[in-house]
């Protein structure tokens, strides 16, 4: 975490160096750090809980896991990869990307939701903010922190040794989306894929760092479930589907994620996305694959 580097680059040392058993150490090197992020979660979401904590002390385990998630991350690649974890490199790019991409997922989301509210398949009104805080750690700030290490971090940058960048965008996104599918319909799958998963994936990708995409991700969540109150009681709006609509235009239970229009109008920023982090004045990773 202390080394920075220029672009997007997977890594090609220790357990993903050159020879034989690349394809089975990779995958076994990426199935037990997903399986670490995800005992991370576990610890973030539960850990007051099984610790017993009350009061403020209970936002100990949400708040301080998911970085200490991070530090043990950056401590394995060094050990296993025999490289600094430069996809966490703390530097002067940190608050701006983290704040852009914060910016970046706030103004996503609510661009899908005035869309919908435009083709009168939403409507709002005004609720009741009192629990912003309680929504932005275990709504937001876990999932952005956690989830963008094993997505991007962990499954996107392997598998880019792999495959190839192009075809790790893809594919993490789409286990992206699968991962998601105990929240709504196999529409929210494909929904949070494009507009979640591919977006953030690109965004490491051009920054070469996780700051940007945990940003995104943060502003995504918070925006959507405590300001725009969408699946919410306790909103600054309280956003809710026309009755009469159906689920393919409104997303249904799933959110404005799972909407056609709204794919739409990801589709259309990824196509942007897309061609910044593989056009022909950006070159996303020097690193040639080799099976």
């Amino acid at each position: 975490m202390l080394n920075s580097r220029k672009g997007f680059e997977p890594g090609s040392t220790g357990l993903l160096s050159a020879g034989r058993h690349l394809q089975t150490r990779a995958v076994l090197w990426a199935l037990f750090l997903f399986a670490f992020t995800f005992a991370s979660m576990l610890a973030s979401v539960f850990g007051s809980r099984w610790l017993q904590l009350n009061g403020n002390a209970s936002y100990l385990p949400p708040i301080l896991v998911p970085v200490a998630a991070c530090w043990i991350y950056a401590l394995l690649v060094r050990r296993f990869e025999a490289r600094n974890a430069w996809e966490l490199h703390i530097g002067s790019n940190l608050l701006p990307e983290l704040a852009l991409g914060f910016l970046f997922g706030g103004i996503f989301i609510t661009a899908m939701w005035s869309v919908l509210c435009g083709l009168h398949l939403y409507k709002a009104h005004r609720g009741l903010w009192t629990q912003w805080f309680s929504d932005f750690v275990f709504d937001s700030y876990i999932s952005a922190v956690v989830e963008e290490l094993a997505f991007r971090a962990v499954l996107l940058r392997i598998f880019a040794r792999l495959w190839g960048v192009r075809t790790a965008v893809l594919l993490s996104s789409l286990l992206f989306g699968l991962a998601h599918i105990s929240h709504g319909s196999w529409l929210g799958v494909i929904g949070i894929a494009v507009n979640g998963g591919i977006t953030m994936a690109l965004l490491y990708v051009i920054t070469g760092r996780l700051w940007m995409s945990i940003g995104m991700h943060l502003g995504y969540d918070f925006v959507e479930t405590s300001v725009l109150g969408v699946a919410s009681n306790h909103g600054l709006l309280l956003s809710e589907t026309m009755s009469n609509a159906p689920a393919w235009l409104t997303g249904g239970s799933f959110g404005p994620d799972a909407a056609a229009p709204a794919m739409i109008l990801g589709v259309m920023i990824n196509i942007w996305l897309w061609h910044v982090a593989f056009g022909p004045r950006h070159t996303p990773t020097r690193v040639v694959k080799v099976l």
